[in-house]
This record gives structure tokens, C-alpha cells and sequence, in this order.
């Protein structure tokens, strides 16, 4: 059996745990080829042969200009050549290109010219779709205005290449919105991909209403878990350690995004910093742990905190190349963890480190809320130095009891999002 999974975001820690996750199905589940459409497939070094599976990883949509990056000299006169005729060539596909493929899809018309384009965009990908048995998606937070308006990029684009090739298509493990559409023919699209798919498993309760409201059957919506809550097999014995006997370390992550924000930049790294200098005059060390591989911005996010709270000697900040793995063991090791990006909150819930959470979105509160623990999390707009202090005061009190509920919930989750995923898998197979 072939699987495409796509899209896939190389360089995002959480997508990667994601990943990791589901070749483990794949591998358990006797698949015998998986191709990854992911941003840039030299970052992937290591996994083409995954515990005996073999794994192609190719390029997403037009994002062909990352070759340039890793196939010519560095600042050569070709590598310029090539950076900018790339470059032309994304420009092209993502304009003329996504507007042919989205009224081929949505209306039905130039559909040869369409499948055209889809060849000379990324003949890789195309082919890839086109053999496959089946396309599954990264769960995570795909469809949603909030990340690109109108959800216009590379990974509507790869989905709509699913329904052109006639192709079965799963949702995995996703959040679905909120939707601020500009143009119609937008939504038309998101409206095709849904109910193109055979099953749409989501993650958090508030994805089922916004499913619905794109007449979606309710019969084709699973409840499971996220990917990432599958790994507890290979965290569970640092997750049994109780925090009270764990290395005085607090953990901590930033959110780096910048549409639909609400919360100023300053205010915010204010408020860490604050934080972060409480924490160290308590004797804590505090750990910066990167959710993206070698972000330039997210590091000086972490600099900049550091700067301000006047304790930088007692602050680190974590190898962003660690593999999963060890990155789930390095977050086990806090005896506390103050996350932001949605998948640092998983990770600790993961790893039964108790957490406080600041929500960028309503899921992050879902998450909390699904564990009992809504009181350790609030939206980003309350994000103040007496709201962290406040709370990092009250969950030190019950620090344990918190480790106890996460653990126990965690694994809960970890049985159901595996069992969930083989299900997928023989529903896939079944319909082949």
C-alpha cells in the first residue's frame, strides 16, 4: 500500500513530532511506501529508511526554490540564477496557477489544462498523488483564515491536487478554523476539500461546529486526539517522574505569529521576563525551548527575555535540532512548563509536566480543558506579569496532583489516538 501524507512543515518541531507519530502507524500497520510533501526534504536526513519503510520526501507545491538552498554552491553566480527563476516560477504557480486548479476543482472547468499544471508545477508531487492509494494529511492546524487569509498556500493547493487526481483523501487529527473568508470562490474550495475527504478526524469539540457550518455529513467526523499523545510509549518513563523530585528547571515557549494578534510585542516579552526573573530568584533554572528548527526570529524572542530580566545567567535556551524524542525527554526533565505554541503545550501534557498555558487560540484552552486543568490556562490577551507569577504561585502548590491528572489523561489519549489511526488505516485499506 503507497500513502502520501502532506502538507508537511520541515522545520516546525511540532509538525515533525506529528510525522514521527504517524510513520510509527504506518511502519506497525505493514505500509509498504510513504511519500512526505513537506517544505524542505534535505532537513529529513536520516528517515527515508524508517524501522525498514521505505520514505520518499518531496517538495511541496511550488516550493521548489528551497533546491537552490541545498543543491549549488552558496552565493554562486547559479545559485542567484536559480533563486530568482524559482522565485518567478512560485510567483507564477501560486497565482495563475492556484486560480486554475481552484476553478477546476470548485467549477469544474479546464480541468486537463489544470492537471497540466499540476505536472509542471511539481511533477513529484503530482505523480506521487496520482499512484498513491490513499492521501492522508499532518494533523494539526491546517484549514483555518487564521494563519493565511482565505487559506490561499502551498497546502490548499496540494489538497486540491488530491481531488483533481481523483484521490481519496483523510483528514488527520485536525483543528478546522475559524474561517474569515474574503472571496467566495475561497471558501467554495475549503467547502470541497471537507467534503471531498472520506473522514475527518479533529482533534478539539469546536472543529465538529465549523465542519458543520460547510454542510459537512456529521457521519464522516471522528473524535480522536493529537498525533502527538501517540508517542506516550516512548516518554512514559520519564513521565512517571513526580515533579517534586525533578531538577529545578521551568521549561518555557513562545509564539512567534503575527496575524490576528492580541497582544503587543513588548508587553509580552515584558511579561516573561518578569516571570522569568521571579522563577530564578526562587532557584529555578529556566529552559527556552525553540518549536522551529534554527528560527532567527523565535531565538531573539528568547534573547530578548533573557535581556530584560536581568537573569540571563540562569537561562538556556535548547538545541533546535534535537529530534523528537529527545526533545519530549528534555521538557520531561522540567518540573514545570509555561508553553505558548500549541504543540509546547502538547508536548507537556504529553510528558505529565505541569503546565500553564497562554492561548493563542480557543484550542489551546480545549486541550487544557479536555485534561481538567482550564484554571492553568488563559488567553493571550490577559498575558500579564501578575497573571504568570500569579498562577506559577498557585500550580507550585499542587504541582504533583497536576503531574498525577496529566499522566493518567495522557495515556488515555495516547491508547485512543493510536487505536484511531490504525482504524484509519483499515478503513483506507477496506476502501482500496
Amino acid at each position: 500500500m503507497k500513502i502520501v501524507v502532506l502538507p508537511q512543515v520541515t522545520a516546525n518541531k511540532g509538525d515533525r513530532a506529528v510525522l514521527h507519530f504517524m510513520l510509527e502507524g504506518f511502519v506497525n500497520a505493514g505500509v509498504d511506501e510513504v511519500t512526505v510533501v513537506t517544505t524542505n526534504p534535505a532537513m529529513w536526513d536520516g528517515y527515508s529508511n524508517f524501522r525498514g519503510m521505505n520514505v520518499r520526501f518531496v517538495h511541496q507545491a511550488w516550493m521548489i526554490h528551497a533546491r537552490a538552498e541545498t543543491e549549488v554552491p552558496f552565493r554562486s553566480f547559479r545559485y542567484y540564477c536559480l533563486r530568482v527563476v524559482s522565485k518567478l516560477r512560485a510567483k507564477f504557480y501560486g497565482k495563475f496557477g492556484y486560480y486554475l486548479l481552484r476553478t477546476a476543482v470548485v467549477r469544474g472547468k479546464f480541468l486537463l489544462l489544470a492537471k497540466l499544471m499540476c505536472y509542471l508545477c511539481n511533477r513529484e508531487q503530482w505523480n506521487a498523488i496520482k499512484r498513491c492509494d490513499a492521501v492522508v494529511t499532518s494533523g494539526g492546524h491546517r484549514i483555518t483564515t487564521l494563519l493565511r487569509p482565505d487559506v490561499v498556500g502551498q497546502g490548499t493547493f496540494s489538497m486540491a491536487m488530491v481531488i483533481l487526481a481523483s484521490k481519496k483523501l483523510y483528514l488527520w487529527s485536525q483543528t478546522i478554523g475559524a474561517f474569515d473568508f474574503k472571496k467566495d470562490i475561497n471558501r467554495q474550495l475549503i467547502k470541497r476539500i471537507i467534503n471531498h475527504s472520506e473522514r475527518i478526524y479533529v482533534r478539539d469539540i469546536n472543529s465538529t461546529k465549523e465542519l458543520k457550518a460547510f454542510s459537512c455529513d456529521e457521519s464522516r467526523i471522528h473524535q480522536t486526539c493529537d498525533s502527538v499523545f501517540g508517542l506516550s510509549l516512548s516518554v512514559m518513563e520519564h513521565s512517571e517522574i513526580p515533579p517534586s523530585i525533578r531538577g529545578r528547571v521551568i521549561g518555557l515557549s513562545v509564539y512567534t505569529g503575527k496575524s490576528g494578534r492580541n497582544i503587543e510585542y513588548q508587553p509580552y516579552i515584558h511579561s516573561l521576563a518578569q516571570l522569568a526573573r521571579r522563577v530564578s530568584q526562587d532557584g529555578f533554572t529556566v529552559k527556552f525551548f525553540p518549536m522551529h528548527i534554527a528560527d532567527i526570529n523565535e531565538n531573539q524572542y528568547f534573547l530578548d527575555i533573557m535581556e530584560q530580566s536581568g537573569c540571563a545567567t540562569k537561562c538556556q535556551i535548547v538545541d533546535s535540532h534535537i529530534d523528537t524524542i529527545e526533545h519530549l525527554k528534555q521538557v520531561s526533565e522540567c518540573q514545570l512548563f509555561v508553553g505558548h505554541k500549541t504543540h509546547s503545550i502538547i508536548f507537556a501534557l504529553l510528558t505529565a509536566t505541569p503546565l500553564i498555558a497562554i492561548a493563542y487560540h480557543i484550542k489551546s484552552l480545549d486541550f487544557m480543558k479536555q485534561f481538567g486543568l482550564e484554571e492553568y490556562g488563559f488567553d493571550e490577551s490577559e498575558t500579564s506579569p501578575e497573571k504568570l507569577i500569579s498562577l506559577y504561585e498557585k500550580i507550585l502548590i499542587d504541582i504533583d496532583r497536576v503531574h498525577d491528572t496529566e499522566k493518567q489523561k495522557a495515556d488515555i489519549m495516547g491508547k485512543k489516538v493510536n487505536q484511531d489511526f490504525m482504524e484509519l488505516i483499515s478503513h483506507l485499506r477496506q476502501t482500496s
